[in-house]
Formats: structure tokens, sequence, C-alpha cells
């Protein structure tokens, strides 16, 4: 008994290869929460592969009988609860996998053998009828009765049953495991919720997100320090990769002899690739369209001029979730202009440079549409 104990309650854990979340180190704490005991010795292995986009999750015992398995879809936003559920369904497969039923000893076996009275004795000897063979019918010529399909799928096969499987609500820690990640009222059901654990086939394709954002901050040129405003859509079309459309404007930069004032304002427009690195980490590369508009005051002609450049940049992005779809921004990066903008009125000690090299930091809020 105490050997039965013991193995029901021990696991050898095989969770190799790049694991999203942190999966391989936090796995341990997380089926020591639900007593689960980690021993390279233990009869039954828990195995945790990645498959591309996807955590597989699998629990066989010695003889290699697969007890359970799931399909996981984590996101970065789901890396908080993924080991308690790694660790939940280990325990769930565990608890309904049937004990094996031990063999009595051979001295119970031979004394039973040994109370048979004597003629229940002589009647084992005794020569029984032999029965007339039931025809075998080919199998092709079988009738096929077709076989009604579940109305719900089951939470996980178990032996070769396939009667659906409920997790009690001892089974779910409600201050870790949020409706958002695993609906405890589908799972009482014994059927998974396909947001974040599917049933084991392949599910709808990934729906396209969108989210917008606005932000304002400071851009420091190596000359001098100007205000920034930007706002920004970022389409998420393929797992973490995205790309972003931004818009943005700095604040004047001005320059004076005293007389003569010239005064120019930039906007762009900018396409870039964005990539989802870890939790709420975005990195973002890309290029910009520049509109310079330098405006000549107190000068005897004033004027206006347009001129256009482009830069290359590359920014960070932190997505802080607040609530259901806001986030708060925190924003760093830097760009290369093209080439330099000097610009200058004739005849006046005005004028303005426009660094290659400009770094900025901003900060703002988002929607998750």
């Amino acid at each position: 008994m105490l050997t039965m104990v013991l193995a029901a309650t021990s696991l050898r854990v095989e969770a190799g290869g790049d694991l999203p979340c942190e999966l391989g180190t936090r796995l341990a704490a997380a089926l020591a929460e639900q007593k689960l005991e980690v021993d390279d010795r233990a009869e039954h292995r828990l195995i945790v592969v990645r498959v591309k986009d996807d955590v597989v999750v699998r629990l066989v015992d010695r003889a290699g009988i697969e007890l359970g398995w799931r399909s996981l879809k984590p996101s970065a936003k789901d890396c908080a609860v993924v080991p308690k559920t790694v660790a939940l369904l280990a325990r769930t497969w565990l608890k309904t996998t049937p004990p094996a039923t031990p063999s009595p000893p051979a001295g119970e076996r031979a004394g039973v053998r040994g109370q048979l009275s004597e003629p229940e004795e002589k009647k084992r000897f005794e020569p029984r009828p032999v029965e007339p063979e039931t025809p075998r019918v080919p199998e092709a010529a079988r009738p096929i009765t077709p076989q009604p399909l579940p109305l719900t799928p089951t939470l996980f096969p178990t032996r070769g049953e396939g009667a659906p499987v409920s997790i009690d609500a001892g089974d779910i820690d409600a201050g870790v495991i949020d409706a958002g990640v695993i609906d405890a009222g589908v799972i009482d059901a014994g059927v998974v919720d396909a947001g974040v654990i599917d049933a084991g086939t392949p599910g709808p394709p990934r729906s396209m997100s969108l989210s917008i954002a606005v932000a304002g901050g400071a851009s420091l040129d190596l000359v001098r320090p100007v205000a920034q405003l930007t706002a920004f859509a970022d389409w998420g079309f393929s797992g973490a990769w995205g790309a972003t459309l931004d818009l943005g404007l700095d604040s004047n930069r001005t320059a004076s002899d005293g007389a003569a004032t010239l005064e120019v304002q930039s906007y762009w427009v900018g396409l870039a690739a964005r990539r989802q690195l870890i939790w709420n980490l975005y990195a973002t590369l890309g290029a910009r369209l520049f509109l310079y508009n330098a405006i000549a005051r107190n000068v005897t002609t004033p004027d206006t001029t347009l001129l256009f450049g482009g830069a290359a940049y590359a920014a960070l992005d932190w997505r802080q979730p607040v609530l259901d779809t806001l986030f708060l921004l925190a924003r760093i990066g830097g760009q290369l202009r093209f080439r330099g903008e000097s610009l200058a009125i004739p005849g006046a000690n005005a004028d303005v440079y426009l660094h290659p090299w400009s770094f900025f930091a901003q900060a703002g809020v988002g929607l998750k549409l």
C-alpha cells in the first residue's frame, strides 16, 4: 500500500526544449503546490514538449500507457497560470488512474485449491459436453451499427474509457486561475475552455488583434531636446508578429539672431514590423517619412518651405494591462535619419540643424480592440 501511495503522488518530469513562460524551471514549484513530488524513480512520467506555438502535456505510466494528454496554447498574458494549469492536469490524471489490483499470494491460491471438497475435485476432471461452434461471419458481411457521437467533448481519455471526467472545485484555485484563463463552470462539466486549453484537436485559426495607443514624451537629437506626441495602431496577424503604423510630431525647433527667427516643425508617418518578445515586452523596427515645415519670421519677405526626409527607427514597448482592454504604455527607442538636415535664413545668423541620431522616451495609454 505504501508503494501505491508513493507512486500516485510522485512524478518523473521530462520537460525539455525551449518551453515558453519559463515552464521548465517553474513547473516543479507548481507540482509541489498540488502535493506532487518530482522523483526521477517514479513510475509515472509527466512529459512536456513544445510543438511550434503549442505546449503538449502527456502523462504515461511505467508500461508506456498514456493516461492523459492535452495541447495548450498559452499566450504571454497566460504565463502566470500555465505551470499551475499543467500541475492541475497532472494531479487530475493521477486521481482518475484506476489502482492496480494486486494478485493474491501463491500460498493463498494453493490454500483455496486445497479446500475443495472431494466431489468438487472430481467434477473438475469430468468431461464437459462440446457445444456446437457458432459459424463466423466474414468481417465484410457484418452489419455496421452507427454509434452516436458524444454531445460534449471529454476532458481526457483514461485507459481506453471515454466517459467525461470532471474537476471538482478543490482542484481550481480561483486566486491563481481566473475566469479569463479557465472557465470553472465549463471545467466542472468535463469540458475545457478552448481559449487556452483545446480539446486535443486543431481549433479555428487565430484571429487578428488590433491595438491603438497615444503617447507623449521627449526626443534628444544630440543638439537640443524637443517634446513629442505620437499615436499608433498595431495589428497582430501571425502569433507574436505584427505591424505598426504610427503618426507623430515634434515641438517647434527655433533659432534667432535677435532679428530674424527660423521655426521648424516636423511631422512623420512610420511603418514597422513588431514582435512580442516575452510577457508584455514588444520590439519594433521600421522606417519613417518626415515632413519639415520651415517658417522664416521677422524678415523682409516671410517665407515657408516644405522639405522631406527619412529615417530608420527601433523601439521597445512595455504594455502593462490595467483593465480588460486598457493598458499603459512605456516606450524607449532611437532613430537614424538618412541624412542630417541644416535649415537657415539667407543673410541671417539663424539656423536649425537636425542631427542624424536621436533618442526618445515616451509614456501613454492604449486600448486593445
